[in-house]
């Protein structure tokens, strides 16, 4: 009986995860818009730019660009993995 209890509520605590997961995937991707428009306007920025500023423009798209992935990723994986009940 004690594990039923438990499992019961490992189940529990799994769907109200995923719906948390999945609401805050939802926000996520709706701000990629801004990021890309971000990017877009640092590659303009960065034909027009004076060449000595180039590096730090490019610098800056890149860090952007890979802190985007950093947090979209492992949220993208998880939430993967939550759906096929790996978690």
């Amino acid at each position: 009986m004690k594990g039923f209890c438990l499992t019961s509520f490992h189940t529990e605590i799994s769907i109200q995860l995923s719906l948390a997961l999945q609401a805050f995937h939802e926000d996520l991707m709706a701000e990629e818009v801004n990021v890309q428009s971000a990017i877009k306007k640092g590659q303009v920025i960065a034909r027009f730019c004076h060449p000595s500023a180039l590096q730090i423009i490019q610098q800056w798209i890149a860090r952007l660009k890979k802190r985007w992935e950093e947090v979209t990723v492992p949220i993208v994986i998880y939430n993967y993995k939550l759906s096929l009940g790996e978690v």
